[in-house]
């Protein structure tokens, strides 16, 4: 049972390494060059230089936004271009999709990890990995996340981030 768990977490780790490797890959191959100043003009200063070619002159373009963590968030909220958030905000959707790039998809290792995480959790005893897992988080279990879940649809009540 042991040596079972410790090959099943073995695999995890090594599927969720090059998952990790792939997410990296794809955000590296999109970029949107802008070249109209009027576009980035409102960007706060911490973004102007995240997506100026020239970092040395952020105020000088041209500029590229990318799906990079540093830049994406902050570009969707300031970027006034509506063409070129879409553009971005299409990018990442599709970002590892088994139909676009095949060289940086990601689903075949998102269902391994899907498969370990159930081996593991029924290793141990549990019938399912969000039950393993509910054991350390604060809700306690996934019982009271769907009792919490179902208050909410009760009350009419919308959660927001």
């Amino acid at each position: 049972m042991l040596k079972n768990y410790i090959e099943s977490t073995r695999k995890t780790v090594k599927e969720r390494t090059v998952f990790q490797a792939k997410v990296n890959k794809a955000r590296e191959l999109f970029s949107h060059t802008i070249k109209e100043p009027s576009t980035v003009r409102d960007f706060p200063s911490e973004l102007l230089r995240a997506v100026a070619v020239d970092s040395s002159a952020p105020s000088r373009g041209p500029w590229r936004a990318t799906l990079q963590p540093n830049v994406f968030d902050s570009f969707m909220e300031h970027c006034p271009d509506r063409d070129i958030r879409w553009n971005v905000w299409s990018a990442s959707r599709s970002m590892c999709s088994p139909g676009q790039n095949k060289e940086v998809s990601t689903s075949l290792h998102l269902e391994e990890i899907r498969f370990q995480r159930r081996d593991q959790a029924k290793i141990l005893g549990y019938p399912t990995y969000a039950d393993m897992s509910m054991e350390t988080k604060m809700a306690g279990s996934t019982t009271a996340v769907q009792l919490m879940i179902n208050s909410f649809m009760e009350k009419g009540t919308t959660l927001k981030p």
